[in-house]
């Protein structure tokens, strides 16, 4: 128990360490993404204590794609679904896999593993507000604090739980989604 709390003391003194160190603690940025069920988007923050761990909230919204006919109307939001959610999860990156201008510029590994709050889409009932999201990719920092991230997200979240009627009708509620999406982000 003693060399438990010792190596846990240490762990715990490195990261102090560590944290003080010359980083850009915050980070702030856009989501967009396309996936099976349709769109969404994000408002990020991330906080980063460490170099290769933080803490990140999203705040967005997720839609059912529109036919291209519908877009002069304005009753369009009766006619399909969408959903508000609140991603909160951890941020793993890795260590600089390549650097180039004297180290003003990185490529990273990152994963994103972390839950997705959201309330039913209009119409439905019962909808499962509570799901997992797994995300990584690849991150690219430009001069030290422009951060372009590609990546993709596996999720049991779907726009359809709770059987909300959609514009082609009542869809499947229980397959997971796919997505592939591109943030862009400051770092301060």
């Amino acid at each position: 128990m003693k060399r438990l709390v010792v190596v846990f003391a240490v762990l715990s003194a490195v990261l102090c360490v560590k944290a003080q160190e010359d980083i850009r603690h915050w980070m702030g940025g856009l989501t967009f993404g396309v996936n099976n069920d349709g769109w969404e988007w994000g408002l990020d923050f991330t906080w980063y204590p460490v170099e290769s761990f933080g803490v990140k909230a999203s705040i967005g919204m997720a839609g059912e794609r529109m036919e291209f006919d519908d877009w002069e109307y304005e009753d369009w939001t009766d006619k399909y679904a969408w959903r508000f959610k609140f991603s909160p999860s951890i941020e793993l990156r890795s260590p600089a896999l390549i650097l180039w201008n004297s180290e003003q510029n990185s490529l990273h590994l990152f994963a994103n593993p972390g839950l997705v709050l959201s309330p039913g889409a209009t119409g439905s009932r019962d909808a499962k507000w509570l799901c997992y999201q797994l995300r990584g990719g690849i991150e690219f920092i430009f001069n030290e604090n422009i951060v372009l991230q590609l990546g993709y997200s596996y999720s049991n979240f779907s726009l359809y739980s709770g059987y909300p009627y959609s514009y082609y009708g009542y869809d499947d509620p229980d397959h997971p989604t796919h997505t592939g999406f591109v943030t862009i982000a400051y770092r301060f």
